[in-house]
């Protein structure tokens, strides 16, 4: 758990030091996705991944905006923000 601390730490560097970097914010919202420990960080996950998705959008990165929503989509899903059908 502790290396995903020290990423989560030096990500959110990354991010508050380069505006509109969508691989920095892809990646923060990636390892609070997958981070293990408490608390969740939900909203942190969630508007990370859609921030990263809209950048990547915006930079014509077609695949890297799809495969960003799909984590997106299923962060939505484990923590129950997902649209119910």
């Amino acid at each position: 758990m502790e290396q995903w601390e020290k990423a989560i730490a030096h990500l959110n560097v990354a991010v508050h030091r380069e505006s509109g970097n969508a691989e920095a914010h892809g990646n923060l919202g990636w390892a609070y996705y997958n981070y293990k420990g408490k608390p969740p960080f939900k909203f942190l996950t969630i508007v990370n991944l859609k921030k990263a998705a809209d950048l990547f959008e915006a930079q014509g990165l077609t695949q890297a905006a799809q495969a960003t929503r799909k984590v997106l989509e299923e962060a939505l899903s484990k923590y129950g923000f997902a649209p119910k059908n």
